[in-house]
């Protein structure tokens, strides 16, 4: 079973679906990620190849990197309507 982002993605699905699995992939990204890798879209994630899984890997975290920090603002963003304009997502103790 392939292993991406720290997500063991199912095998016996399309690549397109697979990715879905990991958090902040919705279909429409997971296209966008194996148009850039070269892959087809309804290849079996059982039948990549190890370097298709690697360039996988390269973009996904490029791309997963983004989605960290909306969901740190989010978050950051929720906790201060909630809490007050002082409280911080990683620190979220009211002042």
């Amino acid at each position: 079973m392939p292993r991406i982002a720290g997500v063991n993605i199912p095998e016996n699905k399309q690549i397109e679906i697979a990715l879905t699995h990991i958090y902040g992939i919705g279909l429409s990204l997971a296209r966008k990620i194996l148009i850039q890798a070269g892959i087809e879209f309804q290849k079996k994630a059982k039948d990549l190849a190890p370097e298709e899984i690697n360039r996988l890997k390269e973009i996904i975290e490029k791309n997963l990197e983004n989605v960290e920090i909306v969901f740190v603002n989010l978050i950051d963003d929720v906790l201060g309507a909630i809490l007050g304009p002082d409280t911080l997502a990683l620190g979220w103790a009211p002042v």
